[in-house]
């Protein structure tokens, strides 16, 4: 069923203009993001942290959307700092097809993995870790953030996919890659836990990539499942 709700995004083999909108929704707020990745402050005191990326991409991601007057078709909700520790989830996306009836929702989960964005003890509000810590204790914490998305996935059905966007990797603090829930769970069938050590060093050792366009068209409208020898990285820009 969430399959064939998929393929009715493509209109004549391509996609529809909900799916178009969205790609240039993409890419538009990644070019706004890209300007704050790999801030060196010479006095070490200022980081862009993730949160704030976050906000910068979905406030442009928004506004585009508005603009093209689609925000009844994708809509984008936020979750809360409880949502995301126990969820794994930072926001998701709802695309609505030509039928109120059709929907697919992707699930979206961000991280910086390039060294010189982790951030320190002291970048923390004190009150999200004490709340992080106290969420944690209630739940399996033996999960990872990672574990978490594809469990979100799963739980939701066919028409649900996890997405997690990578704001700079080490070495090229610039780049914006991704990488979807299909191509994240072949790491869960030869790995005890999906870590960030193990999402960095796929993204370094993984030669091919697609862009967001063939992510959106080849991926997601039409539903198309990864080959499980299938490694790639989508580059956002």
């Amino acid at each position: 069923m969430g399959q064939n709700q998929t393929l009715m995004f493509m209109v004549d083999n391509k996609p529809d203009v909900v799916c178009e909108v969205f790609t240039q929704a993409l890419i538009h707020a990644s070019e706004q993001v890209k300007a704050y990745l790999g801030f060196k402050d010479p006095e070490q005191k200022l980081r862009v942290s993730t949160r704030t990326l976050n906000e910068i991409f979905l406030m442009s991601f928004i506004q585009f959307c508005q603009e093209k007057g689609m925000e009844d078709r994708i809509a984008t909700s936020r979750m809360n700092k409880q949502q995301e520790v126990l969820l794994g989830v930072d926001w998701v996306w709802t695309l609505t097809g030509n039928t109120k009836n059709t929907h697919f929702q992707i699930a979206v989960q961000t991280v910086q993995l390039c060294q010189a964005c982790q951030p320190t003890e002291m970048d923390e509000d004190p009150y999200e870790r004490i709340l992080e810590r106290a969420i944690t204790s209630l739940e399996d914490a033996s999960k990872t953030r990672y574990e978490k998305l594809l469990d979100f996935c799963s739980s939701i059905g066919l028409n649900c996919t996890g997405l997690v966007i990578v704001f700079g990797v080490q070495e090229k603090p610039k780049e914006i890659r991704g990488v979807l829930s299909k191509h994240l769970g072949q790491f869960k069938e030869k790995n005890a836990h999906v870590t960030d050590e193990l999402l960095l060093q796929y993204l370094k050792s993984t030669d091919h990539f697609i862009t967001v366009n063939e992510m959106i068209a080849n991926y997601l409208c039409n539903g198309k499942k990864a080959n499980n020898a299938e490694r790639v990285y989508i580059n956002f820009l």
